[in-house]
């Protein structure tokens, strides 16, 4: 056999061989095994399996398996080719041996169905195994077989491990001393892996020391009402937190332990009932003897109050709700707790049941009750004053009642009625309703004026939304059910600036975006709007002007015009003639031409632009008519001086300016001097003398002298 590194060294003493005659022989520990065991019970007694896993890191298949027990074995079961027996050199070791290489147990692969039967209790026991070996040749006569070398040193040529296996039940049998003994299985199996974390380990420990005192108090109720609790742990811990090796230790030897304990007689019986009779096994009892102690529950809806006093106080507790009784007598005596079938209705406001409500109680904190079904909802409490909470409609209304009086809870709704109403009180739409509860829920849309639905009678906010506005308005339903939002008829006037009323004004109106109000007629647009407030626009003579106003404190929204009048002035400040006048409003639009120097025109207080044009030349300028309704325009007294190369003046030249063309100006006098009045502007001028031309362009603005000097006259 190859990479066998282990020595195993036996003396063997027969007569075939002196006693001075050392045989060497190859290990069988060149193996990694695990077992699994798993414990079933039955009527018959334990089922004992085990799985035997060789890990990929052996370097041998094994040939043999071996469990300690300690108990009478009924019947063992083998895997296929493995033939299952009691050692007859070890009385207390149950042995699988392989008959056939081809089902040993190779290294990656496992095996299963190595099973017996026993009553005894499950235990901690050693398990052993052996990898398959070569026996060295000997001369004829002196080889002992195999079974000598393996009987004779299964302790030693073995790999080695803890599992499961039967027990004797103990005897003399001593309730504390087992209990010790769980105890040390529980530890143990911690030790062992088969427990996964120390929090679980201390509560079992708590749980069996608990049981152990008070079985030394005597109070054996209580302690079986404490292994009640370790049964039921087990099997919560069995997913997650125990092996079934530490379950099987465990949820045995407590079932044992709990049937050798027997039932102390109680001094007093109570019963748990529902309404209809019923034992109920979920509630929990406490009885007062120098202060509050659990009586033992036995499960079964019943408990057992042991005490020496006469008469106790009782406080039953059941589906976190309680009751509690005094002066119960405590001697050879029963008392039964009976719940109530609690019954939460919701109806609507005819008095018809409706779906569906979600119902909780308090008791400590808000407990489900459940949802309506056909309007009602049931359940069994036991007879107390109760918080009852009605949710429907997302939103939750709260009622306090004694069941023990009165088991039936209503909560009825109330049919919300919501209208829209117009300035005069007449019904309209179409207006859409939300409430709150919780967050904006639909309410519907006013048919006829009005919008109705049943609804818990709370303190809502409800929400109308008309003509694209909304509005809010809080009402507690239960003291008035209607709930009226109402227009107010919004009047938009366009005034000039006297005062009189004036067309033709476009009107919107701004409610998460510009909406069209209506167009004045004689000076006033009209329209029915919930009373917000609101930034209202009028469009006249092309520009547009915006107000806010709350129309719930005042209707009444004007805009008026003011009169604009654009002057134009020359130099010496006299008003002149003749000014065509424009203004920008998208566009440039006319606004007239200067009578006596003046134009005038009713526009809204804005800031615009105005452009001037007199002799063919414009000038434009900016101003708020809010601030200052006139506009003044102001010529310039423009001189334009010609002279020759020798700075003679020239009389007799003719002057042009350029706007759109050349336009006179006329012919320099006596002094070479010509003036005339024009707008300040940036202008070309040119003078004419002899034929001979010369240009200049020169803000007028900045300098009214224009002087052109000719070469002529050299």
């Amino acid at each position: 056999m190859k990479n066998l590194t282990l020595i195993f060294i036996i003396f063997i003493f027969t007569e075939s061989f002196p006693q001075d005659s050392l045989f060497i022989y190859p290990s069988g520990k060149e193996i990694e095994i695990t077992v699994s065991a798993n414990v079933i019970k039955s009527y018959s007694g334990f089922h004992y399996n085990f799985l035997v896993r060789n890990g990929l890191n052996g370097l041998q298949n094994i040939s043999d398996f071996y469990v300690e027990f300690s108990s009478v074995i009924d019947s063992i079961s083998s895997p296929e080719s493995w033939l299952g027996g009691i050692s007859e050199v070890w009385p207390n070791i149950l042995m699988w041996n392989s008959r056939d290489s081809l089902y040993d147990i190779s290294p990656g692969n496992l095996l299963s169905r190595f099973a017996y039967l026993s009553k005894g209790l499950p235990s901690i026991r050693s398990f052993y195994g052996v990898g398959v070996f070569e026996i060295p040749s000997f001369e004829e006569g002196k080889a002992p077989d195999r079974s000598e070398i393996v009987g004779g040193g299964i302790l030693e040529n073995s790999v080695q491990g803890y599992t499961i296996g039967a027990s004797l039940l103990p005897n003399p049998y001593i309730p504390l001393a087992f209990i010790d003994t769980l105890l040390n299985y529980s530890e143990r199996s911690f030790e062992l892996g088969w427990i996964l974390n120390q929090q679980t380990v201390d509560k079992y420990d708590s749980l069996f020391t608990s049981a152990k005192t008070q079985l030394q108090q005597n109070n054996n109720n209580a302690a079986k009402a404490t292994l009640q609790i370790v049964l039921q742990q087990v099997d919560l811990d069995s997913t997650n937190n125990l092996t079934s090796e530490a379950y099987a230790l465990l949820r045995y030897n407590t079932e044992y332990l709990l049937g050798q304990i027997p039932q102390s007689s109680p001094n007093l019986i109570v019963y748990l009932k529902s309404s209809k009779g019923v034992l109920l096994t979920s509630g929990s009892l406490q009885y007062y003897e120098g202060g509050w102690k659990d009586a033992n529950n036995n499960g079964d809806g019943t408990f057992s109050v042991i005490t020496n006093l006469s008469s106790v106080s009782l406080r039953m507790t059941y589906e976190y709700g309680t009751q509690t009784v005094s002066n119960v007598s405590a001697q050879n005596n029963t008392y039964t707790f009976q719940t109530d079938n609690v019954a939460v209705e919701l109806r609507n406001s005819l008095g018809n049941l409706i779906d569906e409500g979600t119902i909780q109680y308090y008791a400590g904190a808000w407990r489900s009750l459940g949802t309506t079904q056909n309007g009602v909802a049931t359940k069994e409490l036991l007879p107390n004053n109760y918080s009852f909470r009605m949710t429907y409609a997302y939103a939750s209304n709260d009622k306090q009642q004694n069941i023990g009086t009165n088991s039936t809870v209503v909560f009825q709704t109330v049919n919300a009625s919501v209208q829209l109403q117009n300035s005069t009180g007449n019904l309209i739409d179409e207006g859409i309703v939300k409430y709150y509860a919780g967050a904006w829920r639909d309410f519907g849309t006013t048919v006829n004026g009005v919008a109705t639905k049943e609804l818990l009678p709370n303190n809502y906010s409800f929400r109308m939304t008309y003509a694209n506005a909304n509005n809010d308005k809080q009402q507690n339903i239960g003291t008035n059910s209607t709930v009226i939002f109402q227009t107010v008829n919004a009047s938009v006037q366009l005034q000039n600036s006297t005062g009189n009323l004036i067309d033709e004004g476009v009107v919107k109106y701004y409610a998460g975006a510009w909406r069209d109000f209506s167009t004045s007629v004689n000076g006033v647009a009209t329209k029915e709007l919930l009373p917000n407030n609101y930034s209202f626009r009028m469009t006249y003579a092309y520009a547009s002007n915006d107000k806010q106003q709350n129309i719930g404190t005042n209707s009444t929204v004007v805009f008026q015009t003011v009169n604009a009048a654009v002057q134009l002035q020359n130099s010496s400040g006299n008003l002149i003639d003749e000014g065509v006048v424009k203004y920008y409003a998208g566009a440039w639009r006319d606004f007239g031409t200067t009578v006596n120097g003046v134009a005038t025109k009713e526009l809204l207080p804005n800031n615009y632009s105005f452009r001037m044009t007199y002799e063919f030349v414009s000038n434009d300028k900016q101003q708020d008519l809010s601030s200052n309704g006139t506009v003044t325009f102001s010529t310039v007294l423009c001189t334009v001086k010609v002279s020759d190369a020798n700075n003679q003046l020239l009389e007799g030249a003719d002057v042009k300016y350029y706007s759109g063309a050349w336009r006179d100006i006329g012919l320099t006098n006596a002094e070479g001097i010509i003036t005339k009045e024009l707008l300040p502007n940036n202008l070309s001028f040119r003078a004419i003398y002899n034929s001979v031309t010369q240009d200049k362009q020169q803000d007028i603005g900045t300098n009214n002298l224009v002087e052109i000097l000719l070469n002529v006259g050299q």
